[in-house]
């Protein structure tokens, strides 16, 4: 039978302290379906049963005490996708939500 083991890596939200960790780890080892967690530098990895446990059960719980899945975590956007945001605040800041006058001279010819 092939190996049934899922895993989600878990970020940590914020600077965790040494025992807010431990209490993490307890509350994912009582679940059933939870074989294993482990802890590294930067967040927690859970291996479970997807059929014991369900993945959206344990994102549930975690968030609850915090920690966010490593997929949901805010990743850098590239320099075009900055470049885009940039433009769009800056034309906000210049042109409001108004559309442009010549969109609006069109309109009051007809």
């Amino acid at each position: 039978m092939d190996n049934l083991e899922k895993h989600i890596k878990f970020k940590y939200t914020e600077e965790s302290a040494k025992e807010h960790i431990r209490i993490a780890k307890h509350t994912l080892n009582k679940i059933s379906g939870v074989s294993h967690v482990a802890e590294d530098q930067d967040g927690l990895t859970v291996s479970y049963n997807p059929y014991a446990v369900g993945d959206t059960y344990l994102i549930q719980e975690m968030k609850q005490m915090g920690y966010l899945p490593e997929k949901e975590t805010k990743k850098k956007k590239g320099i075009v996708a900055r470049w885009l945001n940039k433009m769009a605040r800056e034309n906000k800041k210049s042109f409001g939500n108004q559309r442009l006058d010549c969109c609006e001279l069109k309109s009051k010819q007809n």
